[in-house]
């Protein structure tokens, strides 16, 4: 499962990686998630599953969480959150060379693909950490809660606005 996952992950990044050198939009956020160079993936910003964002306060009403399950839960949040700009660190040199390399006559191809596998690697490597953190979160949670959680974040409960998704 796992692989399909990561295999999925790579074919987007690949082809989305090319419109982000290229400046061009893409779906998700209205078109703005993926343009001008930004490395922010409309997947890990709509959906849950794939470790969109959380909101504990949401969580806390709809899960009748305690107070040390939504410090905890903040203290993981917050781990993800330094852990993912890590990531962005590494990306953002790469995309910009790929944008360069993009720009470049004749464009050097094999130089491309190694940059776009890199791209997608690092890509991998995020949304593993995420669906990582995500279970780390989860455990926190009672067997209830749990249920709950993951109905709550099933993509049938997930309701568009504003071209988002939303619960």
């Amino acid at each position: 499962m796992l692989h399909k996952i990561l295999l999925i992950a790579v074919s987007f990044i690949m082809v989305s990686s090319l419109a982000i050198a290229q400046g061009k939009k893409t779906h998700g956020d209205n078109g703005k998630s993926m343009q001008h160079g930004k490395m922010e993936c409309p997947m890990m910003k709509s959906c849950p599953m794939m470790g969109g964002p959380i909101d504990t306060g949401m969580l806390k009403k709809h899960l009748a969480l305690t107070e040390e399950q939504v410090s905890r839960i903040d203290a993981l949040l917050l781990a993800q959150k330094k852990e993912l700009l890590k990531f962005k660190e590494e990306l953002s040199p790469k995309s910009i060379k790929l944008e360069r390399l993009l720009l470049e006559d004749p464009v050097n191809l094999e130089e491309v693909k190694g940059l776009v596998m890199d791209i997608a690697r690092i890509h991998g490597e995020m949304h593993v950490s995420m669906i990582a953190n995500r279970l780390e979160l989860e455990k926190v949670l009672t067997p209830a809660q749990r249920v709950k959680f993951k109905s709550m974040h099933h993509p049938k409960n997930l309701k568009k606005k504003d071209g988002k998704m939303m619960m």
